[in-house]
């Protein structure tokens, strides 16, 4: 997998689905087992987006304020 991939990579799909077409402009956890956050440009409008992932809810729990967008989860 390449460093700027998001992973699961169904994630592309749902991402998608809620802001068009993308790209990946940064990996911020790079060697993390627990937890991603990616930031992403839709290519539509060049807004930047971030995208949290996390194994464990209460991980999640501590940083969503930090984020101005979120996709709910499957």
């Amino acid at each position: 997998m390449k460093p700027l991939d998001i992973h699961p990579t169904a994630l592309y799909e749902q991402v998608q689905s809620n802001i068009g077409s993308f790209q990946v402009l940064a990996n911020y956890r790079l060697n993390s087992v627990r937890t991603g956050v990616w930031k992403l440009q839709s290519d539509q409008d060049s807004k930047c987006y971030y995208l949290k992932t996390y194994s464990r809810k209460l991980a999640f729990a501590a940083g969503p304020g930090a984020y101005t967008c979120s996709f709910p989860p499957t």
